[in-house]
């Protein structure tokens, strides 16, 4: 009765914050004429005014289909996929409670690949589809199911799957997939092949978890490694089978990697070694002749990880940038051609920033709480902390 009491407790943790997202404040404004698009595996639902881009989009999700199911075969569910053109985020995403896709149907201002932007969001948002279909409709998952709906499956799913699978395997599912992909992308990977080339090979908890001290790279380029080896060395099928392995004994923590070693011999930190080792000799190889380009270095390395993002040249060898880290707030900063900073605005921007003609343009929270997906794009102008101009989008 003791461990039931521990267990229950525990999910009431794990569904709290599932069902505060699942009432969040992501909401489109009213008076939208909303239309829809049925096809044998979705239903798209969208804004009247964006109805040519939702029936591109519809087609390009049903010519998916089959690719996107090849290695997780199970029947694919009917997916409902909500378009918004309300937002200045470019963005995408696949979740339960309701099951549900939603795209933004606003492209990505630099650029995160060679495709289209709806090509880009089909094919990675739809893997996360058929993962979910893998995982979700299997063993004790179906249990989970039945007695507490798909909150409960949230709960378990959050718990068992490590985020580097879910985002990796969209991704590699994207690069194979299209003309374009992150995979093919050098700086997608830069920080693990910095890391890995510097002789800093973290543990693999650390690398999946993060540090406070340290620069980690996201799960996105760790989880591409790791799954593209993995098919690689265990076969394409291989997530498949461990996800399915995954789902009959969702209530045990470590089910995960335990699956792992069940189909492959290898628990996933031993995946883990396996694969950094593997991808750096790939790499130690092609850096042997590799030239170097001449670079000025503005800032050494400091205390605690900072980056310093999108930088802008100004005037007299100056230069803009968004400085972040670990240790601060972010900041629009301007360092001068010694490195340094003369100029310092605290900003918490949404998405990418945009600085031209001593002016930044940036994403940021609507003044109306319920209306998420009405971001605005304010105008700062560099050597005044006032506000000048506040625009909406779109």
């Amino acid at each position: 009765m003791r461990f039931l009491s521990i267990i229950l407790f525990s999910l009431l943790f794990l569904i709290t914050p599932l069902f505060a997202q699942s009432l969040d404040n992501m909401q489109d404004p009213p008076g939208i004429n909303w239309k829809t698009i049925n096809t044998a595996h979705y239903e798209f639902i969208f804004p009247e005014e964006i109805s040519t881009d939702a029936q591109r989009a519809a087609n390009i999700a049903e010519h998916l289909y089959n690719p996107e199911t090849k290695t997780m075969p199970y029947p694919f569910k009917r997916l409902s996929v909500l378009l918004s053109n309300r937002s200045a985020i470019a963005n995408g995403f696949v979740t339960l409670a309701p099951r549900r896709s939603e795209w933004f149907a606003v492209p990505f201002r630099l650029g995160s690949d060679d495709g289209g932007w709806y090509e880009l969001l089909a094919v990675h948002e739809l893997r996360h589809a058929a993962q979910f279909d893998m995982l979700n409709y299997h063993g004790l998952n179906r249990l989970w199911k039945f007695l507490g709906g798909e909150l409960f499956v949230s709960a378990f799913n959050s718990m068992l799957i490590p985020r580097w699978f879910w985002e990796g395997d969209a991704v590699l599912t994207e690069t194979v997939l299209s003309n374009g992909g992150r995979g093919r992308k050098a700086d997608f990977t830069m920080g693990v092949r910095a890391l890995q080339l510097s002789g800093r090979h973290y543990s693999y908890y650390k690398s999946a978890l993060g540090s406070y001290k340290n620069f980690i790279p996201n799960p996105y380029p760790l989880g591409y490694l790791m799954v593209a080896y993995a098919r690689k060395r265990y076969g394409a099928q291989i997530w498949a089978d461990i996800l399915r392995r995954s789902s009959w004994w969702s209530f045990f923590p470590f089910t995960f990697t335990l699956a792992s070693h069940n189909m492959s011999g290898r628990f996933a930190a031993d995946m883990y070694d396996d694969a950094m080792n593997d991808f750096r000799t790939h790499w130690q190889e092609r850096q042997k002749n590799l030239p170097i380009t001449p670079c000025r270095i503005l800032k050494t390395e400091q205390k605690n990880e900072t980056n310093f993002l999108f930088p802008q040249a100004g005037k007299y060898g100056a230069f803009y940038a968004l400085k972040t880290g670990i240790a601060f707030a972010p900041a629009l900063v301007k360092l001068d051609s010694l490195g340094r900073e003369s100029y310092s605005v605290p900003i918490l921007p949404l998405n990418k920033i945009s600085i031209r003609g001593g002016g930044c343009s940036l994403g940021l929270l609507p003044g109306r709480p319920a209306l998420g997906k009405t971001e605005l794009f304010r105008y700062f102008r560099f050597g005044f902390k006032k506000r000048l101009h506040t625009d909406h989008f779109p």
